[in-house]
């Protein structure tokens, strides 16, 4: 999104703004920001103890089928499906939104209409996903 809101806001700086760092800075903090999530949820569901019937009814195997299943206490794991669906799911959320209204309040300012339309088809796309 931040890519898209340069490329669209800022574009004579964009070479000098988007360079190979800031972009392998922007994909390993993607990965990283993943893998941590997975890491917290993994681990979370490492200290869960099961009795019983221990099969799962979906394709994969994910936190909540696994609270069902254990005899234990989990309010930890609770809480960290609460934490992400609270924080870490909106942040990222908003920052992608506020981008790309920066990117729609950029396009509208541009005088020619056909120079909006131009610009608007060229992320339609990705407008259309947000």
């Amino acid at each position: 999104a931040y890519d898209r809101y340069v490329a669209m806001c800022q574009p004579l700086l964009y070479v000098t703004i988007m360079t190979q760092k800031a972009l392998l800075s922007f994909v390993a903090g993607a990965y990283i920001a993943g893998l941590l999530s997975a890491l917290v949820r993994t681990i979370s569901a490492f200290t869960l103890s099961f009795c019983g019937n221990n099969e799962i009814d979906f394709i994969f195997c994910d936190l909540p089928p696994l609270l069902k299943l254990t005899c234990g206490e989990s309010y930890i794991q609770e809480l960290v499906i609460i934490v992400f669906a609270i924080f870490v799911i909106p942040a990222c959320m908003v920052v992608i939104v506020v981008s790309y209204l920066f990117i729609i309040v950029a396009i509208l300012r541009i005088p020619s209409a056909g120079g909006r339309a131009k610009t608007f088809s060229t992320c339609a796309s990705h407008l259309s996903v947000v």
